[in-house]
């Protein structure tokens, strides 16, 4: 049980129902239980008056407020005059989405203490298990339940999805960012239930045939397997193998495609979505000329990657152009531009080394492996508000509630 001084706390209570409607799909569907759209707003606005000291000495207080500069200075000046209203609105909820959990980031280690912080991270833990052993059953009934809850689908459809507490593609990345970690937990311990929980996890990714989130999970794990095997860990040394992996990778891209090939020709994965994206892989390996049927993936997320890159190069500072939609890195310069966007980029930093100088190298490794797949999905694709969530505060709770990973600082620091 959590402590009573927890439980007596209106603004604990708020973090623990974040936690949870975020992690158990089910939970969105309850009828007056708060969403994620209204903790962006009203859970910062209840930290920060239950505690304004511990924010205003945060150089997040001065990120918010050069934010607010930026955001107003646009407004005013028809920037998003050729866009729709969309990015206007998006523009505050795009900023929230990184300062708010990383306000209750900070709250959570000033005022949560060691038993509760433990308590918070298995809850954690048994909330990503308990829905990806869910979405397991929903996607062996149906292999394509996961792309359903994307798109064009009815509010109907959507509702029978979450109430089935089916893990959407945010949550299959969020497994992504988080089995590294479940790995080295196996690794220090030597407990087999962390591999149970491994493989949980990475069924869950497979079968919902999210390829991005497939190749992503296998890079990373394979990463972090041979960078377990050096003597000295360091985050050095971290970026040495994932640079020397990924030129390794570069140069063998002919042999990954015959190995590709291999697997499709004696009967494929057994999964019909990931053997065709696994066939265009295959073609893009090859420098082969896509097909007809797979150029509308391929070809189309190029052309629209290409029209946020054409949009942010005719106005790098200020944005105002139109976006592909689809690219969320490239997107937001298009959108925004590099003034628009150096609020994220400052929140994104100031994070990382808020929470590294907490970690050991350990720890400071599996968060830097965390960023930079966190970075890699939205340059790939477009991420919901939920996945920022998942990295600013989700990681660090399992990471710094592990005497494994962290070293103690100063709460407020």
């Amino acid at each position: 049980m959590l402590s009573k001084n927890f439980i007596k706390s209106p603004s604990s209570v708020l973090v623990l129902l974040m936690i949870i409607t975020t992690l158990l799909p089910a939970f969105k569907v309850v009828p007056k239980l708060p969403n994620e759209v209204l903790y962006l707003y009203f859970l910062p606005i209840v930290l920060f008056l239950v505690s304004p000291k511990l924010f205003v000495n945060q150089k997040l207080f001065l990120i918010a407020a050069l934010f607010l500069l930026t955001f107003f200075f646009y407004q005013f000046s028809g920037n998003y005059l050729n866009l729709n209203e969309r990015v206007t609105e998006t523009h505050i909820d795009f900023f929230a989405s990184y300062v708010t959990p990383f306000m209750v980031l900070i709250y959570y280690v000033a005022y949560f203490n060691r038993a509760d912080q433990l308590k918070i991270s298995r809850l954690v833990m048994f909330l990503l298990v308990f829905t990806s052993i869910t979405s397991i059953i929903a996607l062996i009934q149906n292999p394509f339940v996961a792309r359903m809850m994307i798109g064009g689908n009815t509010e109907e459809l959507q509702i029978q999805s979450l109430l089935l507490n089916i893990g959407s593609y945010t949550f299959q990345y969020t497994l992504v960012l988080i089995a590294p970690i479940i790995y080295i937990k196996y690794k220090r311990s030597g407990k087999k239930r962390n591999i149970v929980i491994l493989i949980i996890i990475m069924a869950s990714v497979l079968l919902a045939q999210i390829i991005a989130a497939v190749v992503l999970l296998v890079l990373s794990m394979l990463i972090i397997y041979f960078f377990t095997r050096q003597k000295v860990i360091t985050e050095k040394r971290f970026l040495i193998v994932v640079t020397t992996l990924l030129v390794l990778l570069f140069l063998i891209r002919p042999t990954i495609a015959y190995a590709l090939n291999f697997i499709l020709d004696f009967g494929g994965t057994g999964l019909e979505m990931l053997d065709i994206k696994l066939s265009e892989i295959i073609n893009v390996l090859q420098g082969v000329e896509v097909t007809a049927e797979s150029a509308k993936n391929i070809n189309g997320y190029e052309i629209r990657k290409q029209q946020s890159i054409e949009g942010f190069m005719k106005s790098p500072l200020f944005g105002g152009e139109e976006s592909g939609g689809h690219h969320y890195w490239i997107d937001g310069l298009a959108e925004h531009g590099l003034i628009g966007m150096f609020p994220i980029y400052s929140i994104l930093i100031y994070h990382y080394f808020w929470v590294r100088k907490r970690l050991n190298n350990l720890g400071r490794v599996l968060l830097l492996n965390a960023l930079i797949c966190f970075v890699f999905i939205g340059l790939e694709k477009n991420i919901t508000y939920s996945l920022p969530l998942i990295y600013l505060f989700i990681i660090p709770v399992l990471l710094l509630s592990r005497e494994s990973y962290f070293r103690s600082v100063l709460p407020n620091t």
